[in-house]
Protein backbone atom coordinates (compact mmCIF):
# COMPACT_ATOMS: atom_id res chain seq x y z
CA UNK A 1 0.00 0.00 0.00
CA UNK A 2 2.03 2.99 -0.93
CA UNK A 3 -0.27 5.20 0.31
CA UNK A 4 0.93 4.38 3.60
CA UNK A 5 4.34 4.27 3.26
CA UNK A 6 4.30 7.55 1.97
CA UNK A 7 2.93 8.90 4.91
CA UNK A 8 5.00 6.87 6.98
CA UNK A 9 7.99 8.11 5.07
CA UNK A 10 6.95 11.76 5.15
CA UNK A 11 5.90 11.35 8.93
CA UNK A 12 9.53 9.82 9.82
CA UNK A 13 11.43 12.72 7.52
CA UNK A 14 9.41 15.59 9.19
CA UNK A 15 10.07 13.92 12.87
CA UNK A 16 13.67 14.10 12.36
CA UNK A 17 14.10 17.76 10.35
CA UNK A 18 11.10 19.55 11.40
CA UNK A 19 12.06 23.26 13.76
CA UNK A 20 10.67 26.03 13.80
CA UNK A 21 13.23 28.91 14.94
CA UNK A 22 10.14 31.46 15.24
CA UNK A 23 8.63 29.45 18.82
CA UNK A 24 10.21 29.59 21.90
CA UNK A 25 10.25 25.06 22.12
CA UNK A 26 11.77 25.31 18.31
CA UNK A 27 11.98 21.43 18.36
CA UNK A 28 9.65 19.38 20.23
CA UNK A 29 6.31 21.59 19.55
CA UNK A 30 6.61 20.69 15.50
CA UNK A 31 7.93 17.20 15.98
CA UNK A 32 4.47 16.63 18.25
CA UNK A 33 2.58 18.31 15.41
CA UNK A 34 3.71 16.22 12.46
CA UNK A 35 3.48 13.08 14.82
CA UNK A 36 -0.14 13.93 15.98
CA UNK A 37 -1.03 14.38 12.03
CA UNK A 38 0.45 11.43 10.79
CA UNK A 39 -0.61 9.12 13.21
CA UNK A 40 -4.40 10.13 12.53
CA UNK A 41 -3.64 9.87 8.62
CA UNK A 42 -2.30 6.97 9.21
CA UNK A 43 -5.08 5.76 11.19
CA UNK A 44 -7.77 6.76 8.38
CA UNK A 45 -5.40 4.37 6.12
CA UNK A 46 -5.43 1.64 8.55
CA UNK A 47 -9.40 1.82 8.56
CA UNK A 48 -9.54 1.58 4.45
CA UNK A 49 -7.05 -1.65 4.68
CA UNK A 50 -9.20 -3.23 7.60
CA UNK A 51 -12.45 -2.95 4.89
CA UNK A 52 -10.15 -4.74 2.32
CA UNK A 53 -9.22 -7.03 4.41
CA UNK A 54 -5.62 -6.11 3.78
CA UNK A 55 -4.07 -5.95 7.52
CA UNK A 56 -1.52 -8.00 8.94
CA UNK A 57 -1.83 -10.69 11.87
CA UNK A 58 -0.17 -9.16 15.21
CA UNK A 59 2.00 -11.00 18.10
CA UNK A 60 -1.29 -11.54 20.76
CA UNK A 61 1.95 -11.14 23.54
CA UNK A 62 3.53 -8.16 21.91
CA UNK A 63 -0.38 -6.65 21.80
CA UNK A 64 -1.32 -7.71 25.83
CA UNK A 65 1.79 -6.35 26.88
CA UNK A 66 1.75 -2.89 24.87
CA UNK A 67 -1.97 -2.94 26.08
CA UNK A 68 -1.03 -3.39 29.63
CA UNK A 69 1.92 -0.70 29.41
CA UNK A 70 -1.00 2.13 27.88
CA UNK A 71 -3.39 0.68 30.65
CA UNK A 72 -0.92 1.49 33.56
CA UNK A 73 0.15 4.80 32.15
CA UNK A 74 -3.44 5.96 32.23
CA UNK A 75 -3.77 4.82 36.29
CA UNK A 76 -0.54 6.78 36.83
CA UNK A 77 -2.16 9.55 35.19
CA UNK A 78 -5.58 9.72 37.32
CA UNK A 79 -3.13 9.22 40.14
CA UNK A 80 -0.65 12.17 39.47
CA UNK A 81 0.78 14.69 41.38
CA UNK A 82 -0.52 16.70 38.74
CA UNK A 83 -3.19 15.69 36.53
CA UNK A 84 -2.39 18.42 33.43
CA UNK A 85 1.15 17.95 33.17
CA UNK A 86 0.78 14.08 33.60
CA UNK A 87 -1.98 14.50 30.74
CA UNK A 88 0.24 16.84 28.32
CA UNK A 89 4.16 16.69 29.82
CA UNK A 90 6.32 19.37 30.74
CA UNK A 91 6.32 22.44 28.73
CA UNK A 92 8.98 21.96 25.97
CA UNK A 93 9.45 17.80 26.36
CA UNK A 94 5.24 17.08 26.12
CA UNK A 95 6.36 13.31 27.27
CA UNK A 96 2.85 13.18 28.85
CA UNK A 97 -0.34 10.67 28.68
CA UNK A 98 -1.23 11.53 25.17
CA UNK A 99 2.13 11.52 23.58
CA UNK A 100 2.96 7.61 25.34
CA UNK A 101 -0.82 6.58 24.14
CA UNK A 102 0.71 8.03 20.49
CA UNK A 103 3.50 5.87 20.59
CA UNK A 104 1.71 2.71 21.06
CA UNK A 105 -0.90 3.34 18.47
CA UNK A 106 1.35 4.12 15.65
CA UNK A 107 3.63 1.11 16.76
CA UNK A 108 0.36 -0.82 16.20
CA UNK A 109 -0.57 1.58 12.87
CA UNK A 110 2.70 0.32 11.16
CA UNK A 111 2.99 -3.50 12.36
CA UNK A 112 -0.43 -4.11 11.06
CA UNK A 113 -0.74 -2.12 7.76
CA UNK A 114 0.48 -3.74 4.74
CA UNK A 115 3.71 -1.84 4.05
CA UNK A 116 7.13 -2.92 2.17
CA UNK A 117 9.31 -2.55 5.63
CA UNK A 118 13.14 -2.76 3.62
CA UNK A 119 11.72 0.29 1.90
CA UNK A 120 10.67 2.45 5.04
CA UNK A 121 14.12 1.18 6.78
CA UNK A 122 15.93 2.63 3.34
CA UNK A 123 14.15 5.62 4.28
CA UNK A 124 14.74 6.05 8.21
CA UNK A 125 18.56 5.41 7.21
CA UNK A 126 18.86 8.13 4.40
CA UNK A 127 16.56 10.49 6.59
CA UNK A 128 19.38 10.04 9.52
CA UNK A 129 22.24 10.46 6.99
CA UNK A 130 20.84 14.16 6.55
CA UNK A 131 20.87 14.91 10.12
CA UNK A 132 24.43 13.68 10.83
CA UNK A 133 25.57 15.45 7.20
CA UNK A 134 23.84 18.48 9.24
CA UNK A 135 26.04 18.04 12.53
CA UNK A 136 29.12 17.56 10.55
CA UNK A 137 28.56 20.76 8.82
CA UNK A 138 27.66 22.55 12.45
CA UNK A 139 30.81 20.74 13.77
CA UNK A 140 32.97 22.69 10.92
CA UNK A 141 31.15 26.09 11.63
CA UNK A 142 28.77 25.83 8.85
CA UNK A 143 25.47 25.78 10.72
CA UNK A 144 22.19 27.17 8.30
CA UNK A 145 20.32 28.90 11.89
CA UNK A 146 22.24 30.24 14.38
CA UNK A 147 21.65 28.30 17.45
CA UNK A 148 24.26 27.88 20.47
CA UNK A 149 25.19 24.55 20.40
CA UNK A 150 28.02 23.84 22.31
CA UNK A 151 27.72 20.40 20.50
CA UNK A 152 26.63 19.51 17.05
CA UNK A 153 22.35 18.76 17.99
CA UNK A 154 21.66 19.02 14.39
CA UNK A 155 17.63 19.35 13.58
CA UNK A 156 17.13 16.99 16.60
CA UNK A 157 17.66 20.00 19.17
CA UNK A 158 20.23 18.11 21.43
CA UNK A 159 23.52 15.93 20.64
CA UNK A 160 22.42 13.03 22.90
CA UNK A 161 18.87 12.17 21.47
CA UNK A 162 20.63 12.74 17.81
CA UNK A 163 23.43 10.95 18.20
CA UNK A 164 21.04 7.65 19.69
CA UNK A 165 18.66 8.54 16.58
CA UNK A 166 21.88 7.74 14.31
CA UNK A 167 22.70 4.83 16.38
CA UNK A 168 19.28 3.60 15.81
CA UNK A 169 20.03 3.74 12.01
CA UNK A 170 23.55 2.12 11.99
CA UNK A 171 22.58 -1.34 12.01
CA UNK A 172 20.17 -0.95 9.25
CA UNK A 173 22.78 0.83 6.95
CA UNK A 174 25.44 -2.12 7.57
CA UNK A 175 22.67 -4.34 6.71
CA UNK A 176 22.04 -2.63 3.13
CA UNK A 177 25.70 -2.29 2.82
CA UNK A 178 26.33 -5.81 2.86
CA UNK A 179 24.23 -5.95 -0.31
CA UNK A 180 24.97 -3.07 -2.29
CA UNK A 181 28.34 -1.09 -0.90
CA UNK A 182 27.65 3.02 -1.54
CA UNK A 183 25.15 2.23 1.55
CA UNK A 184 28.75 1.75 3.51
CA UNK A 185 29.52 5.68 2.85
CA UNK A 186 26.13 6.21 4.72
CA UNK A 187 27.42 4.16 7.45
CA UNK A 188 30.27 5.88 7.90
CA UNK A 189 28.09 9.30 7.69
CA UNK A 190 26.39 8.25 10.47
CA UNK A 191 29.55 6.78 12.92
CA UNK A 192 31.03 10.52 12.03
CA UNK A 193 27.73 12.01 13.52
CA UNK A 194 27.95 9.73 16.74
CA UNK A 195 31.57 10.87 17.21
CA UNK A 196 31.19 14.43 16.75
CA UNK A 197 28.29 14.56 19.30
CA UNK A 198 30.85 13.77 22.22
CA UNK A 199 27.62 11.64 23.47
CA UNK A 200 29.76 9.20 25.28
CA UNK A 201 26.71 7.45 26.32
CA UNK A 202 25.92 6.55 22.98
CA UNK A 203 29.47 6.23 21.68
CA UNK A 204 29.53 3.13 24.95
CA UNK A 205 26.09 1.84 23.91
CA UNK A 206 27.89 1.51 20.03
CA UNK A 207 30.76 -0.33 21.36
CA UNK A 208 28.73 -2.71 23.45
CA UNK A 209 26.39 -3.77 20.77
CA UNK A 210 28.66 -4.39 18.60
CA UNK A 211 30.19 -6.43 21.26
CA UNK A 212 27.25 -8.23 21.66
CA UNK A 213 26.09 -8.64 18.17
CA UNK A 214 29.40 -10.17 17.45
CA UNK A 215 29.99 -12.51 20.51
CA UNK A 216 26.57 -13.42 20.70
CA UNK A 217 24.66 -13.69 16.70
CA UNK A 218 28.24 -13.39 14.86
CA UNK A 219 28.52 -17.57 15.32
CA UNK A 220 24.79 -18.05 15.01
CA UNK A 221 22.97 -15.73 12.22
CA UNK A 222 25.70 -13.96 10.34
CA UNK A 223 28.15 -15.26 7.61
CA UNK A 224 31.80 -14.90 7.94
CA UNK A 225 31.30 -12.20 5.16
CA UNK A 226 29.05 -10.10 7.28
CA UNK A 227 30.88 -10.51 10.46
CA UNK A 228 33.88 -9.54 8.96
CA UNK A 229 32.66 -6.44 7.55
CA UNK A 230 30.88 -5.76 10.89
CA UNK A 231 34.59 -5.85 12.01
CA UNK A 232 35.73 -3.78 9.60
CA UNK A 233 33.53 -1.09 10.28
CA UNK A 234 34.14 -0.69 14.10
CA UNK A 235 37.98 -0.97 12.88
CA UNK A 236 37.07 2.42 10.67
CA UNK A 237 35.04 3.60 13.42
CA UNK A 238 37.85 3.47 15.36
CA UNK A 239 40.48 4.88 13.58
CA UNK A 240 37.68 7.99 12.56
CA UNK A 241 37.75 8.64 15.96
CA UNK A 242 41.46 8.36 16.45
CA UNK A 243 41.57 11.10 13.69
CA UNK A 244 38.83 13.54 15.24
CA UNK A 245 40.12 13.15 18.91
CA UNK A 246 43.53 13.53 18.17
CA UNK A 247 43.42 16.57 15.19
CA UNK A 248 40.31 18.29 16.80
CA UNK A 249 40.17 17.86 19.74
CA UNK A 250 40.74 20.78 22.47
CA UNK A 251 42.12 20.22 25.82
CA UNK A 252 38.64 20.35 27.35
CA UNK A 253 37.27 17.63 24.91
CA UNK A 254 40.40 15.60 26.25
CA UNK A 255 39.62 15.71 29.69
CA UNK A 256 35.77 14.91 29.18
CA UNK A 257 37.49 11.30 27.70
CA UNK A 258 39.79 10.79 30.42
CA UNK A 259 38.72 7.93 32.62
CA UNK A 260 40.81 9.15 35.31
CA UNK A 261 38.22 12.52 35.64
CA UNK A 262 35.02 11.08 35.36
CA UNK A 263 34.45 11.10 38.97
CA UNK A 264 34.55 14.97 38.19
CA UNK A 265 32.64 15.78 35.48
CA UNK A 266 29.73 17.83 36.09
CA UNK A 267 27.77 15.63 33.61
CA UNK A 268 28.48 12.88 35.33
CA UNK A 269 28.09 14.02 39.23
CA UNK A 270 24.52 15.91 37.74
CA UNK A 271 23.42 12.26 36.91
CA UNK A 272 24.29 10.85 40.01
CA UNK A 273 22.23 13.54 41.69
CA UNK A 274 19.57 13.23 39.45
CA UNK A 275 19.86 9.41 40.17
CA UNK A 276 19.57 10.17 44.01
CA UNK A 277 16.74 12.36 43.82
CA UNK A 278 14.79 9.58 41.65
CA UNK A 279 15.13 6.53 43.99
CA UNK A 280 14.60 8.45 46.62
CA UNK A 281 10.39 9.10 45.24
CA UNK A 282 10.21 6.07 44.42
CA UNK A 283 10.82 4.93 47.49
CA UNK A 284 7.82 7.22 48.07
CA UNK A 285 6.20 6.52 46.11
CA UNK A 286 6.71 2.95 44.25
CA UNK A 287 3.47 1.58 43.22
CA UNK A 288 1.23 4.30 41.50
CA UNK A 289 4.78 6.77 41.37
CA UNK A 290 3.84 10.49 40.43
CA UNK A 291 2.15 10.70 37.18
CA UNK A 292 3.70 11.02 33.86
CA UNK A 293 6.02 13.48 33.40
CA UNK A 294 5.66 15.08 36.80
CA UNK A 295 9.61 14.36 38.26
CA UNK A 296 9.51 18.71 38.13
CA UNK A 297 6.53 19.17 39.78
CA UNK A 298 7.89 16.75 42.40
CA UNK A 299 11.57 18.23 42.92
CA UNK A 300 11.77 20.75 44.53
CA UNK A 301 11.30 18.54 47.98
CA UNK A 302 14.09 16.04 46.87
CA UNK A 303 16.42 18.31 46.09
CA UNK A 304 20.23 17.93 47.60
CA UNK A 305 21.96 20.49 49.15
CA UNK A 306 25.19 19.11 46.89
CA UNK A 307 22.88 19.38 43.90
CA UNK A 308 21.85 23.15 44.98
CA UNK A 309 25.35 23.81 44.60
CA UNK A 310 25.76 22.18 41.49
CA UNK A 311 22.62 23.11 39.34
CA UNK A 312 20.87 26.09 41.84
CA UNK A 313 17.74 26.95 39.67
CA UNK A 314 17.92 23.91 36.93
CA UNK A 315 14.90 21.79 37.58
CA UNK A 316 15.00 18.24 35.72
CA UNK A 317 12.09 16.67 33.88
CA UNK A 318 14.00 13.68 34.13
CA UNK A 319 16.69 11.81 35.84
CA UNK A 320 18.61 11.22 32.87
CA UNK A 321 17.75 7.54 33.05
CA UNK A 322 14.83 6.26 30.83
CA UNK A 323 14.35 3.13 33.69
CA UNK A 324 14.51 5.25 36.94
CA UNK A 325 12.14 7.84 34.88
CA UNK A 326 9.12 5.28 34.11
CA UNK A 327 9.38 4.30 37.71
CA UNK A 328 9.19 7.50 38.95
CA UNK A 329 5.61 8.76 36.76
CA UNK A 330 4.21 5.54 36.89
CA UNK A 331 5.76 3.50 39.66
CA UNK A 332 8.12 -0.12 39.77
CA UNK A 333 4.73 -1.59 37.70
CA UNK A 334 5.36 0.59 34.84
CA UNK A 335 8.40 0.16 34.36
CA UNK A 336 7.69 -3.80 34.54
CA UNK A 337 5.29 -3.33 31.95
CA UNK A 338 7.78 -1.13 29.95
CA UNK A 339 10.47 -3.86 29.91
CA UNK A 340 7.98 -6.60 29.36
CA UNK A 341 6.85 -5.01 26.24
CA UNK A 342 10.49 -4.65 24.58
CA UNK A 343 11.01 -8.24 26.35
CA UNK A 344 8.11 -9.38 24.19
CA UNK A 345 9.21 -7.16 20.77
CA UNK A 346 12.49 -9.07 20.98
CA UNK A 347 10.92 -12.16 21.18
CA UNK A 348 8.51 -11.67 18.09
CA UNK A 349 11.00 -10.23 15.73
CA UNK A 350 10.36 -11.81 12.27
CA UNK A 351 13.36 -13.90 11.62
CA UNK A 352 12.77 -14.70 7.88
CA UNK A 353 15.64 -13.15 7.17
CA UNK A 354 18.39 -13.70 9.61
CA UNK A 355 20.58 -10.54 8.79
CA UNK A 356 17.85 -8.35 9.09
CA UNK A 357 16.66 -9.76 12.37
CA UNK A 358 19.96 -8.91 13.92
CA UNK A 359 20.10 -5.31 12.61
CA UNK A 360 16.97 -5.33 14.09
CA UNK A 361 18.26 -6.70 17.63
CA UNK A 362 21.04 -4.44 17.53
CA UNK A 363 19.28 -1.93 17.17
CA UNK A 364 17.04 -2.06 19.91
CA UNK A 365 20.12 -3.19 22.01
CA UNK A 366 22.20 0.45 21.50
CA UNK A 367 19.14 2.12 22.06
CA UNK A 368 18.42 0.22 25.36
CA UNK A 369 21.82 0.76 26.72
CA UNK A 370 21.95 4.32 26.19
CA UNK A 371 18.54 4.98 27.79
CA UNK A 372 21.12 3.80 31.02
CA UNK A 373 22.60 7.88 30.95
CA UNK A 374 19.50 9.19 28.13
CA UNK A 375 15.67 10.64 28.38
CA UNK A 376 12.99 10.70 26.50
CA UNK A 377 12.77 12.70 23.38
CA UNK A 378 9.89 14.16 20.58
CA UNK A 379 12.55 12.53 18.00
CA UNK A 380 13.84 9.70 19.44
CA UNK A 381 11.26 7.89 20.99
CA UNK A 382 8.98 7.61 17.73
CA UNK A 383 11.70 6.11 15.89
CA UNK A 384 12.21 4.24 18.43
CA UNK A 385 8.56 2.84 17.84
CA UNK A 386 8.34 2.43 13.91
CA UNK A 387 11.44 0.74 13.89
CA UNK A 388 10.13 -1.64 16.55
CA UNK A 389 7.17 -2.34 15.11
CA UNK A 390 8.88 -2.99 11.64
CA UNK A 391 10.51 -5.50 13.16
CA UNK A 392 7.60 -7.64 14.16
CA UNK A 393 6.12 -7.54 11.46
CA UNK A 394 4.53 -11.02 9.49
Amino acid sequence: MRVAEYTLIVLIAGVALAFDISIMSQFALPKLLILRIGTLALCLIWLTAHREGAILPFPMPVLCSAMALGLWSILATITALHGYTSLHGVYGWYNGLFTQLNYLLLFYLIATLPIDKLKILKAYVIVMSIVAVYAIFQKCGIDFVDFPHSRPASTIGNAVPMSACLLLALPFSLYFALKKKAWFVVSLILLAGIVISQSRGVQLALILTALIIIFVYGWRYMTKKATAFVIISLLCAGVLTFIVFVNFANSGLKERYNPMNISQDEGVKLRLHYYQVAWAMIKDRPIMGFGLDNMKVAFSQYRTPELATIEQHVIPTEPHNVYLAKAVNGGIPLLIFYLAFIVSVLRHINRSDKILAVAFVGAITGYLIQDISGWSHSALQPMFYILIALGVRE
